[in-house]
């Protein structure tokens, strides 16, 4: 659910019912008895709250990491392929022509694989086709015309298939399920403890029942925006593959 766009959107109510809960528990405590749980329960509530923000910043720090990867693989893949097109005035005037139109395509491809909301098996099969095919046409060049300039052009050819596997690799990183479950698990007992101290004191405190729990949930969505680069609100930007695919014409 979490390594979903807008999958913490789920999870807020049940956080504004864990303060209810809290509260209504807390109410019902006799004033004798509150008073002495209000210490307890005020060292309990700022320790979990504390940890429970150590626990998002930290999550928040890994999302933001693996999108910061990514945009600098769009952009270092970019670079490659545009080194690659102009090395192939390398190649002999056939092998040159077809490599040409083929990396052309390969960009147009690239960037609906990486850019569409889902994958698409048709796309990635033709990916590899075209690999393939430029690979032939390499082969061919330098049986013709060996030389240690076309060594080059081999060099920069399979860096750009290789930054297109890290691309693609990078793509699926996400926050572990395991630092999900205890971030869950975190803020269930913060929230409960808000309320429940709220309870002891008789009152609703509406930024720590209400207000707490939405910003939790606000920085959970933040975080699994982050981490799902071709959906949500925040997407890896292709702007750099755009260009190129632009100056290609």
């Amino acid at each position: 659910m979490f390594n979903q766009p807008f999958g913490p959107l789920f999870f807020g109510p049940f956080l504004l019912a864990m303060a209810e809960l809290g509260f209504r528990m807390g109410i019902r405590v006799p004033p004798k008895d509150g008073k002495a749980l209000q210490t307890d329960i005020s060292g309990y509530q700022a320790a979990v709250l504390g940890l429970l923000a150590l626990l998002l910043g930290f999550t928040f720090s890994m999302a933001l990491n693996h999108y910061d990867i990514r945009r600098g693989l769009v952009i270092e893949e970019a670079n490659s392929i545009g080194t690659t097109y102009l090395r192939t005035s390398f190649l002999p005037s056939g092998p040159r022509d077809l490599s040409r139109s083929l990396i052309r395509e390969y960009v147009d491809l690239r960037l609906q694989d990486e850019s569409s909301r889902k994958e698409s098996g048709d796309i990635r099969n033709r990916i590899a086709v075209i690999e393939r095919e430029l690979w032939k046409q390499a082969e061919i060049s330098v049986t013709a015309t060996p030389s240690p300039i076309m060594a080059t052009y081999i060099n920069s050819l399979n860096e750009t298939f290789d930054q297109a596997s890290t691309q693609v690799a990078s793509s699926r990183y996400r926050v572990p399920c395991a630092l999900w479950m205890i971030l869950i698990i975190v803020s269930v007992f913060g929230i409960w403890a808000a309320g429940f101290s709220a309870g002891l004191n008789g009152r609703r405190a509406l930024f720590l029942t209400v207000g707490l729990p939405i910003l939790i949930t606000l920085v959970m969505l933040l975080i699994t925006d982050m981490s799902t680069p071709s959906s949500g609100l925040i997407r890896t930007d292709y702007s750099s593959m755009s260009d190129l695919k632009e100056s290609l014409k």
